[in-house]
């Protein structure tokens, strides 16, 4: 990892990263990495932790081939933004699938399968998203690196480990099912309108707090930078 600020007093790393740590060790492997080309704004996958409403809407189909258009999921969300004082750049996501329906009616997944499966999301700072998904065989990680390369050009790699328990075609499978989760995005992502004052209705998650968390990470020249604001 390298760090770079726009700033030129900040060229000091302002924090160390630490969440990728454990990877490193023997417990873990390496299973595989995905690379994918997005044309939106760097916050765009980071906001998903606040846009709750989306999960029920968006990703209700399961991102599975050809069942995607039988089994539709429900699922239980919470952000916590401001849980670490002494670490404010980082903040957390959980997400459980509670239900899974068959055409959208018949709940077919039993209990016990569903409650043991756990997915904790960790952003560390603007760029660095690290996903934990827990399984009856094992925890597997990913770690997914937001590189801007142009103006609303973004580059995004998904580098694979999991915990040696863990069958290697299990994680590869999961990282193409994060991939297709990905790509049910894409479309909203890359055709979205920014608001200054957005109308929130029911269902909609903290996205007051998700700005509040996130313009620690813009400085006084990014308003400068901005013709209007459309083009932030």
């Amino acid at each position: 990892f390298i760090w770079f600020h726009a700033e030129d007093d900040c060229q000091e790393p302002q924090w160390e990263l630490e969440y990728h740590k454990d990877c490193l060790s023997d417990q873990f492997y390496f299973c595989t990495s995905r690379q994918m080309i997005f044309d939106q704004h760097v916050l765009e996958m980071h906001m998903n932790s606040a846009d709750y409403f989306h999960f029920q809407t968006l990703h209700r189909p399961l991102p599975l081939p050809v069942l995607e258009n039988f089994l539709f999921g429900q699922h239980e969300l919470k952000a916590d933004y401001f849980s670490l004082k002494d670490a404010p750049h980082v903040c957390f996501f959980s997400e459980r699938m509670i239900k899974v329906f068959l055409f959208g009616k018949l709940s077919v997944a039993p209990q016990f399968i569903l409650r043991n499966i756990d997915v904790k999301v960790t952003f560390e700072g603007p760029a660095i998203v690290h996903f934990s998904v827990k399984t009856v065989f094992g925890e597997m990680r990913m770690i997914k690196t937001l590189l801007p390369v142009a103006p609303f050009k973004l580059y995004v790699e998904s580098r694979w480990w999991a915990e040696r328990t863990v069958p290697r075609a299990m994680c590869y499978l999961m990282s193409i099912l994060a991939a297709k989760a990905l790509e049910q995005d894409r479309e909203v992502w890359e055709n979205k309108t920014y608001k200054a004052k957005p109308m929130l209705v029911a269902g909609d998650g903290p996205f007051p707090a998700f700005r509040r968390f996130y313009m620690q990470f813009y400085t006084d020249n990014s308003l400068a930078m901005a013709k209007d604001e459309l083009d932030w």
